[in-house]
């Protein structure tokens, strides 16, 4: 039998640090940076994604996170994934939905940038903005 993790009780100051969080998680495009801002809260509280995902928690810690999880999602998530209810399930069923695969992330961007060259841009800034920015997703996949 595993040990129950201990974790700081989510107390009022969390859900004022929380009410400022901007980042819902919407789809793959934004993944990345509702990954870090979420677990910048998180890592607040001694825990992380991963840490959750163990399932270790008493049953209080267990439905706070999953309240500051599920507060973190879009509507239309929060319907998709209104099944999993624990911090275990929800972060496994996202993870499952946006981790990103470097083959298809690799073909979605190699998509974006034909896609560019069709694109009727206002000027050659925004072109060259949006060559830029397919570009950096490339580098970090490595």
């Amino acid at each position: 039998m595993s040990e129950k993790i201990l974790l700081p009780d989510l107390a009022g100051h969390t859900l004022k640090l929380f009410q400022s969080f901007n980042t819902k998680l919407k789809s793959k495009e934004n993944y990345q940076l509702w990954l870090d801002d979420i677990g910048a809260i998180l890592g607040a509280h001694g825990t992380s994604l991963d840490k959750l995902q163990e399932g270790n928690l008493d049953t209080s810690q267990s439905t706070s996170f999953w309240n500051v999880l599920r507060l973190s999602l879009s509507e239309q998530l929060k319907l998709e994934f209104q099944t999993s209810r624990t911090p275990k399930t929800l972060i496994t069923a996202i993870k499952n939905k946006f981790a990103k695969n470097p083959l298809i992330e690799v073909a979605y961007l190699e998509r974006q940038l034909r896609l560019l060259e069709s694109d009727n841009f206002t000027s050659f800034e925004n072109y060259i903005s949006a060559l830029n920015d397919t570009s950096s997703k490339l580098d970090m996949l490595g």
